[in-house]
């Protein structure tokens, strides 16, 4: 299972936790690119955080 289809799996209350758990720099902090390095001043928090949601889901997601 991916992130996003774990996501898309969410009930309404998970999804509405799960939005306000998140924060405003929480997604920054899941873009695959956020370690910094070249990778991530070239490639947009977009393209990393998409990267992440195709990813499987790791078991402390």
């Amino acid at each position: 299972m991916t992130n996003y289809e774990r996501i898309k799996a969410m009930s309404l209350e998970e999804m509405a936790a799960f939005v306000e758990a998140a924060g405003r720099n929480t997604f920054h902090k899941i873009c695959v690119y956020r370690q910094g390095g070249e990778n991530c001043k070239k490639m947009p928090c977009e393209t990393g955080i998409k990267h992440w949601l195709e990813s499987g889901v790791l078991d402390n997601a």
